[in-house]
């Protein structure tokens, strides 16, 4: 169940409006050494991130929580565009960590929808979500690295043949990074993702 953070409630009325698709993880939330949380004010203060990271800002997203730490996000692209939106949840969640002596450290990995420009329904919502997820495993390569918050996005170039995406979207999105369809922005070194 999708629940919106909005000013209004126009998303996804418009369908020929473009959206970033986006899986946001909290990876890590840790405290100083010598303070020790507990489970229930762990839980408190991930509620508490998770509504500083959606903290309204005139834009209308829609959220759905996949786990206590793990959100699916649609927001709109004409607020931002994906690396914004990434960039701009990083600050929020940095800002929570300063305010709360905490490191949290977020992965973040999505799409654009449409994610071909092509042919707007050739991929289907799960589809959609599998590309996200497979931008959200690609980010966390790079948290293992850089031990810090990181994204990463997936999107088919301009010129990409519809028909390359049409039996496994899971294998079909990595060729297509092979073979130069599908650009990944991120905000990491790519050269450490192995595919």
């Amino acid at each position: 169940m999708l629940k919106r953070y909005a000013q209004n409630s126009s998303l996804f009325e418009d369908p020929d409006n473009d959206y970033v698709l986006a899986l946001l993880t909290i990876e890590a939330m840790e405290a100083e050494p010598q303070r020790v949380l507990g489970q229930a004010k762990r839980q408190e203060l991930y509620k508490h991130l998770i509504e500083k990271i959606l903290q309204p800002d005139n834009s209308n997203i829609a959220v759905g929580h996949l786990t206590h730490r793990t959100l699916l996000i649609c927001a709109p692209k004409n607020a931002r565009d994906c690396a914004q939106w990434f960039e701009y949840w990083q600050s929020q969640a940095e800002l929570f960590a300063v305010e709360n002596q905490l490191k949290v450290v977020l992965i973040s990995g999505g799409c654009n929808m449409p994610f071909l420009t092509k042919a707007r329904d050739a991929i289907d919502d799960i589809e959609l979500v599998e590309v996200a997820s497979l931008a959200q495993e690609a980010a966390k390569q790079l948290v293992i690295k850089s031990g810090q918050s990181e994204w990463l996005e997936l999107n088919a170039m301009k010129d990409s043949p519809v028909a390359f995406f049409g039996k496994d979207i899971h294998q079909d999105v990595k060729q297509a990074i092979s073979k130069g369809l599908v650009k990944i922005s991120c905000s990491g070194d790519k050269s450490n993702i192995s595919w």
